[in-house]
């Protein structure tokens, strides 16, 4: 329900949010991968003010699953239409985090080593990233994450050969004590 909840806010501002600027500085209030990465489950809002500089935007206030929540949502750093949403529930009269979401929106960043298609047509789901990374010999740059009590996702990007476009997409889940392929794309540009 979370998901449905944060992906369903996140698809109304995306459009709204497009062509604001992005922030180079950690005391703007944009949201940086580390200062991401830093929030954690159950933190206090106020907490997470002090992190990001701001409470961001409420894009949703609303009851379900016998809880009230709200979403807020903040501008990545990495790029104008980057986005940062949080879902907050109210526990014990203090709003906590339950649910964080970013999309970086950046693209795979240009390394020497490419994704292949020979590589491409090794990634099968149920692997894991760590070997989907010894498969493509780079580390990717992670485009989409998502976690809350329930579910845990990544998307990451890799460059392809011959093309500055050009981008192998992986969808990864938590199963099993890791992250595992869940779904591929690629667009040889």
């Amino acid at each position: 329900m979370k998901l449905r909840v944060i992906t369903a806010a996140f698809a109304g501002v995306a459009i709204a949010l497009t062509g604001a600027t992005a922030a180079s500085a950690d005391d703007s209030p944009q949201v940086d991968r580390k200062e991401f990465a830093a929030t954690k489950l159950g933190e206090t809002i106020a907490v997470v003010k002090e992190r990001f500089d701001s409470r961001g935007t409420q894009l949703d206030l609303d009851s379900y699953d016998g809880a009230r929540h709200q979403v807020r949502s903040w501008t990545a750093t990495t790029s104008a239409d980057g986005i940062v949403m949080l879902d907050f529930v109210k526990k014990d009269g203090v709003w906590v985090v339950d649910g964080k979401l970013a999309m970086w929106m950046d693209g795979p960043e240009q390394t020497r080593n490419k994704m292949t298609h020979g590589e491409f047509r090794q990634v099968k789901k149920g692997l894991t990233l760590a070997e989907v990374r010894a498969i493509a010999d780079t580390k990717g740059t992670t485009q989409f994450e998502l976690r809350d009590t329930e579910d845990r996702m990544l998307t990451i990007d890799w460059p392809v050969p011959d093309s500055v476009d050009g981008v192998a997409s992986v969808d990864f889940e938590w199963k099993k004590g890791a992250y595992r392929v869940v779904s591929k794309f690629v667009y040889w540009g």
